[in-house]
């Protein structure tokens, strides 16, 4: 998933929460939302039963972005793996943007994730998160 606005970045998650939620029955809650001088930070959630999916990002607004930021955003899912928003191409320091996926076990095989977060990647982590089964 590339970006052109960190915006962009924060909404394109937001929607496939809503979208997996919507799929499953459920009501995506929203944990924290705060803004900051130059970000933003919000904690999303999704449970079924025992389980739940959660993910907190913490992102730069594009009108403060400096023209040689390079970390435009961070965040996590669960506890396993941290992301980081930051230009596809860091020399640019421009758009577009896209999410950097890092394990937080590094004993997680290389093959098992994509080193740029996918959407259906990250569909496919909710479902197993929540222990429901794709139609």
């Amino acid at each position: 998933m590339k970006f052109q606005t960190t915006e962009e970045a924060t909404n394109a998650i937001l929607r496939i929460i809503e979208e997996e939620a919507s799929r499953l029955g459920l009501k995506p809650n929203t944990e924290k939302t705060e803004s900051h001088i130059r970000s933003n930070e919000l904690m999303v959630s999704l449970k079924q039963n025992d389980q739940v999916f959660r993910i907190r990002l913490k992102v730069v607004r594009d009108e403060c972005r400096a023209p040689l930021d390079f970390l435009l955003g961070t965040g996590y899912i669960q506890t396993e793996w941290e992301m980081t928003l930051e230009p596809e191409v860091r020399e640019t320091a421009g758009p577009p943007y896209c999410w950097k996926l890092m394990p937080r076990d590094e004993s997680t095989a290389r093959a098992s994730h994509p080193r740029i977060l996918e959407e259906e990647w990250l569909r496919r982590l909710i479902r197993k998160k929540l222990a429901a089964v794709h139609d």
